[in-house]
């Protein structure tokens, strides 16, 4: 990402700016780059706030990062890096049937062969999703990590690989991670 800029005159705690962030990362993703870049680190609408700015008393809901606190971006940023890591590797992955609402990308270890998966929902409606992992993911849990407008990369119940199938409904606007174990 370069001279690219999102919601710059919204804080880094605007859940639909950090939800596009989700989409687009998830994009340049599938198009088979090696990596997304964020130039502006510490920002009031970047991923760490600078506290430059106040609350915003035109909209009581829209707040403002303290110095040095992660912002929306941020935790959207961290479903990606916390759990993908060095040397991991995309797989391929397609949503079937096709879901507007959805974006997913795959990822492998190849040394401990560990998978990751990530799901972005943007739509204002939970929506249940299947995962198919193949024969050699059966019997694997995965554990399951959120952002959302209430939650910061909270770890949510495991899923267990069923019939090389798992099943999971993504809150509204989120971003999820799955990380076998």
């Amino acid at each position: 990402m370069t001279e690219y800029l999102m919601g710059e005159n919204n804080s880094g705690n605007n859940l639909s700016w950090a939800i596009q962030l989700a989409i687009n990362i998830n994009d340049v993703m599938q198009a088979d780059m090696s990596a997304y870049v964020w130039w502006t680190m510490v920002r009031y609408y970047g991923l760490i706030g600078d506290g430059t700015r106040a609350a915003n008393p035109a909209d009581p809901n829209e707040s403002y990062p303290a110095k040095g606190e992660l912002t929306k971006k941020g935790f959207v940023m961290s479903q990606f890096s916390k759990f993908v890591r060095p040397g991991y590797f995309r797989v391929e992955s397609t949503v079937v049937p096709f879901m507007a609402n959805s974006s997913v990308t795959g990822y492998k270890d190849p040394s401990s062969s560990k998978t990751v998966i990530i799901t972005v929902n943007p739509g204002t409606d939970a929506l249940e999703h299947a995962f198919r992992i193949g024969s050699e993911g059966a019997g694997s849990i995965f554990s399951a990590y959120t952002t959302s407008g209430s939650k910061n990369c909270d770890q949510r119940d495991p899923v267990t690989v069923l019939d090389d199938i798992f099943k999971y409904t993504l809150e509204p606007q989120s971003i999820t991670t799955f990380m076998s174990e």
